[in-house]
């Protein structure tokens, strides 16, 4: 096992999206996939929009899970970590991605948020665009956190094995 390059992962995956989660493993490409399939399958199922833009705000998203999942590996290869085998499983690649999952949904809500709120300033409606920007962008937030979490926890839970979730400790 070589060390990875975070800031390769990072850009591959910024410029590509999930498939440039291959540099880091098959298995973390197939899993972001799956989570954009949940995410989107959940936007569309509650029937909120997807602007043509958001890819700008969710592929930065991206980018930053990519360098902190080849931080953690590289990490652990230096250290020799006892866990650095299961660190190209499913249930590990899935505990990534599900913290990708809660980062892409934060970054949608408040995308939307702050986009509504200048929409509605722009319009002449000033207090409902203050108050969209003040108060409404973080309700969304703390829904898509509360939301997109759950369903976190519900995947983890499946995948889960003896393996600890290396991406939140």
């Amino acid at each position: 096992m070589s060390l990875k390059n975070p800031v390769i992962a990072a850009v591959l995956a910024l410029i590509f999206g999930p498939l440039g989660y291959l540099y880091i493993n098959w298995r973390y490409a197939i899993t972001s996939f799956v989570i954009f399939f949940i995410f989107t399958a959940v936007i569309v199922a509650v029937n909120l929009p997807i602007p043509d833009w958001i890819k700008l705000v969710i592929l930065p998203v991206l980018a930053w899970k990519a360098y902190t999942i080849c931080a953690v590996y590289n990490a652990m290869l230096e250290t020799e970590d006892e866990n650095i085998n299961s660190f190209r499983s499913f249930p590990i690649a899935v505990f990534a991605m599900t913290d990708l999952l809660i980062g892409i949904a934060l970054a949608y809500a408040v995308s939307i948020g702050l986009y509504i709120g200048v929409h509605l300033l722009i319009n002449g409606n000033i207090l409902k665009g203050i108050a969209m920007v003040i108060l409404g962008t973080p309700l969304l937030a703390w829904v898509a956190n509360l939301v997109f979490g759950f369903i976190a926890v519900a995947i983890d839970a499946i995948f889960q094995t003896k393996a600890e979730n290396i991406f939140r400790n």
